[in-house]
């Protein structure tokens, strides 16, 4: 971080509260149930069915041991200089410029019944399974400010992608209720990208 704190348009709070506390402390519990259950029945399968329960088992304890350490291996993430500054305790910091991903909040299949979630990065134009980052405290955090900073980059990319972008985003982001979380109105947007053609 540069000493000039006047250029950090936004900076992430978590705040503490008993909601975050919940939600490390269920990851934290399904992580062992989990490994619980892997560990004294799936050690050693005995049959197709049971080595295919023991790798889906398998993945899913490393899957939510990722989110955990992910959540709390993050140090800070601010905005300055038009990119989003993402720092950690443990490996490599990152930097992305602003136009280059998008945030949002995300309610994980296995977490629907606790109502717990947590915020994803994902880059804007490759759409992976695998997020750049993301982490716990969903609604502890000031993350709708920083939405309200990316969202005139989302709709300029929308209006600049071709249409198997276009319509590819919608469909990658549309269980993620992008539209909701950003207010993007995509009836205007097609209507803008059908004047653009008319025109071009």
């Amino acid at each position: 971080m540069s000493d000039t704190q006047d250029e950090i348009t936004w900076k992430l709070e978590r705040k503490k509260s008993i909601l975050a506390l919940y939600s490390h402390t269920a990851y934290f519990s399904l992580f062992c149930v989990f490994l619980y259950i892997l560990l004294t029945y799936f050690t050693t399968p005995e049959n197709l069915k049971g080595l295919l329960t023991f790798l889906a088992l398998t993945f899913f304890v490393c899957y939510i041991a990722r989110d955990f350490y992910y959540s709390l291996n993050l140090k800070t993430m601010y905005i300055e200089n038009n990119n989003l500054f993402i720092e950690k305790y443990l490996g490599k910091n990152i930097v992305l410029p602003l136009g280059d991903f998008i945030i949002f909040h995300r309610m994980p299949f296995y977490f629907n019944f606790m109502f717990i979630g947590d915020y994803s990065i994902e880059s804007i134009r490759k759409h992976s399974l695998f997020p750049i980052y993301f982490f716990l405290e969903s609604y502890n955090t000031n993350v709708d400010k920083i939405q309200t900073l990316l969202k005139p980059f989302i709709v300029d990319y929308l209006l600049k992608c071709d249409e198997k972008a276009y319509n590819k985003f919608k469909t990658f982001y549309g269980g993620a209720s992008i539209k909701d979380q950003y207010s993007i109105d995509y009836k205007e947007i097609d209507k803008l990208r059908e004047e653009q053609r008319n025109n071009g």
